[in-house]
């Protein structure tokens, strides 16, 4: 490898370089000046930009969940006695079924938010920090559409566009059921118009006689607003009367008719946002500095530091710490940037076997072609455990990998330790929102088992699918307490300064 002449992969840190940016890596480097893009590798300048990203997604999610409560009388009861417009019991099955996704989506919704944020606050500080060591991460393989949780979060919005579609079509129904409208819209009496038609027709009615007409329909229908409505304008103790017109139901119908609309659009829109801004974020590239940043940081060289750099996966950087990371750690005396250096060696070092595809045994694989024989044992053990048809998109799930490295005890420096508890309180506050959608699944999921010995067999499709979201909230709070084991099977180096 041919490093960067003012790179600090071949030398020690300088003794009273205090101003330096070195990502927790060592306590000071040997260039005096930082690089414009190193700040993006600090820690504040990390919590400031994952803040600034999550704000609009987190907002957006708090909306969602408000209007699903605020609006939860307007849908749709899954029975027959309260919901007559069901003509049969698979409609009553299919209203609980796709109901119970839409009241899921917000848990999952939730846990892939925190995932995301958690992958962006990791793989940033360790993209940066290899890249200042001459490696450059690729996550191009890491798409949305072969990420589980993000395809589970897709499928709970299908099947809110499904319940929309079908509350829609319950709607209908009741609107032909009822006397006074056709098609949700409330139709003036005959007799109320006719005597207008009449005038335009016969003229046979005088001027007089017409303004008198108009009058008294519109003061008939202003009495029945008022007789409905009366105790809220007048401030009167009674209540509406015990039969209501005809007009009166019609309006209350489409009142009703109105609010559940609007309370469908709203959820469709705030689940789409969600949906298309999860998606957009899933690309962590677009968010890392631009390469031409990069290069304009050493427009006082002479030489090209392309020359410098060293691209690859990062599959095969996760597979490497996962091999090799205490070893690296332990060769390096605990600087974080010397096991950045040495994970790019190993890389090198390995660079022909890993792009054959090689295998360390013809028999591994029909198709792989065997390794070239003499190889050190370290180099045979190594491509043995290295699948990179396995390891070739990383999901959510697995995106903490990072965490392997930057949260040992055992690397040295302030802003290696600043970082370790910054995301420990980020874990545990995540951890804790995550125990609280869990106790609300268990309370909503103890009242459809009580539903259930109640005679109610259809509680078994919204208790599926709650148990089904709730292993989910529980794989990702396994992943955030997995992240955090480093910490306790490691220890910090003795003599390490803090």
């Amino acid at each position: 490898m041919q490093p960067d002449p003012e790179s600090p992969i071949h030398s020690e840190p300088a003794e009273n370089d205090a101003q330096a940016v070195t990502y927790g890596s060592c306590e000071r480097l040997c260039d005096n000046r930082p690089r414009n893009w190193e700040e993006n590798g600090t820690l504040l300048w990390l919590i400031w930009e994952i803040a600034s990203e999550s704000f609009a997604k987190v907002f957006l999610l708090a909306t969602l969940v408000a209007s699903l409560e605020a609006g939860r009388e307007s849908f749709m009861v899954c029975n027959q006695e309260e919901t007559p417009q069901l003509h049969n019991y698979g409609e009553v099955l299919l209203c609980h079924y796709t109901k119970a996704f839409l009241f899921s989506f917000p848990a999952m919704a939730t846990a892939v938010l925190l995932l995301l944020f958690g992958r962006d606050f990791l793989q940033k500080r360790f993209y940066y920090g290899l890249l200042k060591a001459g490696g450059v991460t690729s996550f191009s393989d890491n798409t949305a559409w072969r990420d589980p949780f993000f395809m589970a979060m897709c499928s709970d919005f299908a099947h809110c566009i499904a319940y929309s579609i079908f509350h829609i079509v319950i709607l209908n129904r009741a609107g032909k059921e009822a006397n006074s409208i056709r098609g949700f819209v409330p139709q003036a009496n005959d007799t109320s118009t006719r005597p207008m038609e009449d005038i335009a027709v016969s003229n046979a009615m005088s001027t007089t006689a017409a303004v008198k007409a108009l009058t008294t329909t519109l003061a008939v229908k202003g009495a029945m607003m008022l007789l409905y409505r009366g105790p809220e304008i007048t401030g009167m103790k009674h209540g509406p009367p015990k039969a209501p017109s005809s007009a009166v139901q019609a309006a209350m119908m489409f009142q009703k008719y109105l609010r559940t609309i609007m309370v469908l659009v709203a959820t469709f829109l705030e689940t789409l946002l969600l949906i298309i801004f999860v998606y957009f974020a899933y690309d962590i590239a677009s968010t890392l500095v631009p390469m031409s940043e990069y290069l304009d940081s050493y427009e006082d060289k002479d030489e090209n530091p392309m020359v410098s750099l060293h691209s690859f996966k990062d599959s095969i950087a996760k597979s490497i710490l996962e091999q090799s990371g205490p070893q690296l750690v332990s060769g390096a005396d605990g600087d974080l940037h010397k096991v950045y250096v040495k994970i790019v060696e190993k890389y090198l070092q390995n660079k022909a076997l890993i792009r054959s595809t090689c295998t360390p045994s013809p028999d591994a694989s029909r198709n792989a072609t065997p390794c070239p024989e003499g190889q050190p044992e370290d180099v045979k053990v190594f491509l043995a455990n290295l699948n990179l048809a396995s390891i070739a998109s990383i999901g959510l799930i697995r995106s903490f990998w990072p965490a392997e490295l930057l949260m040992r005890r055992d690397i040295k420096g302030r802003d290696a330790k600043n970082f370790r508890r910054v995301w420990v309180m980020y874990s545990v506050l995540a951890i804790f929102w995550l125990l609280q959608i869990c106790v609300v699944l268990a309370v909503e999921g103890s009242r459809q088992i009580w539903l259930l010995m109640d005679n109610h067999p259809e509680q078994v499709i919204p208790l599926t699918i709650l148990l089904f979201h709730a292993a989910g909230i529980g794989i990702t709070i396994y992943v955030f307490c997995e992240s955090l084991a480093p910490l306790t099977f490691t220890q910090a180096l003795i003599g390490a300064r803090p």
